[in-house]
């Protein structure tokens, strides 16, 4: 009888634990689902108001950081988690900046036009604390691409059309990352796009590497 009894106890501390682990590993306890589901790592409560800084253009591909810059400020007055407001008035900054646009042609027609293009852009983003005068967190290398038909071709779109489409998504991406915090967007790895990678893919197919046979005589 005292077996069952401290059995019994046992069952009973081990059922009290489970809220305890509810959250924090997968599998099963016990035959009860377990999930892994992290805690948003949110901004402080003292942060409520923030201030855009306009997009830094660390490529050589002109025009494209005030069309950003504008998705990004739409984006966050669509969502309202926060007060946007000027510099002086702020309690958070956000700082956005590209640093790779890479425009590659991806197949080419029989007399070695490109047909088709991926564009490939990369987007770093910091929040500085006002408060502190401190970096609060910094995500690097936010990828966005399109793969789009050129524009001579039915269907196809010019190289600013398809820029068009990957303004909103970078700044859903920027939202996103400010509102719920980290691992909420993920960056490209740094090695995936090198330090040397170019701004813009030549618009010439690479030369080839075939060497015909050589029939004897």
């Amino acid at each position: 009888m005292r077996t069952k009894s401290a059995s019994l106890v046992l069952s009973l501390v081990c059922l009290s634990l489970l809220p305890l682990f509810y959250g924090c590993s997968n599998g099963s306890v016990a035959g009860v689902d377990i999930q892994y589901n992290p805690a948003e790592q949110l901004l402080p409560h003292s942060v409520q108001k923030i201030a855009l800084h306009p997009v830094v253009n660390k490529t050589q591909q002109f025009g494209i950081s005030d069309k950003l810059s504008i998705s990004i400020r739409d984006a966050f007055l669509r969502n309202g988690d926060y007060v946007i407001v000027p510099d002086k008035d702020a309690e958070g900054i956000v700082e956005p900046s590209i640093t790779r646009y890479i425009n590659t042609p991806l197949t080419y027609n029989q007399n070695l036009t490109p047909v088709t293009y991926q564009l490939l852009m990369l987007l770093d983003v910091q929040f500085v604390d006002v408060k502190t005068n401190t970096v609060l967190w910094d995500q690097p290398n936010i990828q966005e691409t399109v793969t789009y038909t050129d524009a001579a071709i039915p269907g196809g779109i010019t190289e600013e059309q398809a820029r068009e489409e990957l303004y909103p998504k970078f700044a859903d991406d920027v939202v996103t990352r400010v509102v719920h915090g980290f691992g909420t967007v993920m960056g490209e790895a740094s090695r995936v796009i090198t330090s040397t990678a170019p701004s813009s893919a030549p618009i010439a197919p690479p030369p080839s590497t075939f060497t015909p046979p050589v029939t004897p005589y």
